[in-house]
């Protein structure tokens, strides 16, 4: 009878600390998931601090000059996140700086140009400027 009631008193130990377990478990799951929120949070608001910058570019019929400031503000991206690549945003194909400066070579004070993005799945950051020329009714300029 003696040994019965150890084996009753170890089993409800055994029970007891599995119930402890399975609470302090479930109580660090609640705490994880606001903090994975958070997390989140502040990976969108570092995503949208950095496209802020590009945003106002972003649009149709933008002027030549606008345009121009808009490579000038890439190529700095670029240099600046130099160690990090991830954060490099690519402007009508090129990245590096000698691309930039040439690709902006070609952008005209005077015409408008329509400016697109595209946003990395993952992070929510811009990953490509595309500048294409705006369509004119004339069939061309004498500049």
């Amino acid at each position: 009878m003696e040994n019965a009631s150890k084996a009753l008193i170890i089993a409800g130990a055994i029970i007891l600390a599995i119930l402890i377990i399975a609470l302090g478990m479930a109580v660090f799951n609640m705490a994880a998931n606001p903090a994975q929120e958070a997390a989140g949070s502040i990976q969108s608001e570092a995503a949208n601090a950095f496209n802020a910058k590009f945003s106002p570019y972003i649009q149709q019929g933008i002027t030549g000059t606008s345009v121009r400031s808009l490579y000038d503000l890439v190529r700095q991206n670029n240099v600046q996140n130099s160690e990090d690549e991830s954060l490099w945003i690519t402007i009508d194909g090129v990245t590096d700086v000698a691309g930039i400066n040439a690709a902006k070579a070609k952008i005209q004070s005077g015409k408008r140009y329509n400016v697109t993005e595209t946003y990395d799945t993952t992070t929510g950051y811009i990953k490509t400027i595309t500048v294409t020329e705006a369509g004119s009714s004339s069939g061309g300029s004498a500049d």
